[in-house]
């Protein structure tokens, strides 16, 4: 019953706070009642009336909310329900890595451009450009799919499930409402991120031909490399579960 008197003593303290919990002239009346006179009101009713204010003015647990901002990725919101979201840190940390590597390619272009000889830079600096174009179609298309798809049972190759990433796009658009658990970003910056690495990797293919190739013969074997080479060499190393160098042999790539 002490406990009861307290609430009801602060009830009547802040009776322009409890004004609120009050709305029907009967819980009026029942809570002027129970602050004058506690002894006239069943502690059953006062616990049962207490109960549905507290229900019904609940605020999440504070350890609750401080866990779900804690991490960053998920939010409280009404009725106990629990809605994930990306990391922002994880997601803003992986696209500022994306422009930095991307920004690399350009700048290899004018790098070899200054080694070639007079009449073979705007060849060098072009067919260096140019990658940027192929790799990014090709990688849609199917690098991707070859390089981080399938389902892991093959140790040296993706798969074809995510051809033309419209499965990316299916999940992007599914995640935007809910983020499945343990996903830190969206799958779409990691192709991007990824996709990065083999432009500049076929990037630096291109200055070991500049001034001996014509520039449809290299765009050719850079459009042949890219899912041939490239990408099973890509899942091999990091295609995770399942990857011959990454996951059989246990060879680490920082």
């Amino acid at each position: 019953m002490g406990s009861i008197s307290k609430q009801l003593n602060l009830l009547k303290r802040n009776m322009h706070v409890t004004k609120g919990f009050a709305e029907a002239p009967t819980s009026g009346r029942f809570l002027r009642k129970a602050a004058l006179d506690p002894a006239s009101v069943p502690l059953q009713m006062l616990q049962a009336y207490f109960a549905r204010i507290n229900a019904r003015f609940r605020k999440p647990p504070r350890n609750e909310t401080a866990t779900s901002l804690s991490n960053n990725r998920s939010i409280v919101i009404s009725k106990g329900k629990v809605i994930r979201m990306y990391d922002t840190g994880s997601t803003a940390f992986m696209v500022v890595c994306t422009m930095l590597v991307l920004l690399m390619t350009p700048g290899l272009a004018f790098f070899y451009g200054g080694l070639s000889r007079r009449k073979n830079v705007v060849n060098t600096m072009i067919m260096v450009i140019s990658v940027i174009g192929i790799v990014g179609v090709m990688w849609i298309a199917c690098g991707w799919s070859f390089a981080y798809g399938g389902d892991g049972s093959i140790p040296f190759f993706g798969g074809i499930d995510q051809l033309g990433c419209f499965s990316a796009a299916n999940e992007m658009i599914d995640e935007a409402a809910n983020v499945g658990e343990g996903v830190a970003y969206p799958t779409i910056i990691n192709i991007g991120f990824q996709m990065a690495f083999c432009m500049i990797t076929c990037a630096i293919i291109t200055g070991a031909v500049a001034g001996r190739m014509k520039f449809g013969a290299i765009a050719l074997f850079i459009a042949l490399w890219v899912p041939i080479i490239y990408a099973p060499l890509a899942h091999m190393v990091w295609g995770g579960n399942g990857s011959l160098i990454g996951d059989m042999i246990g060879a680490l790539d920082f």
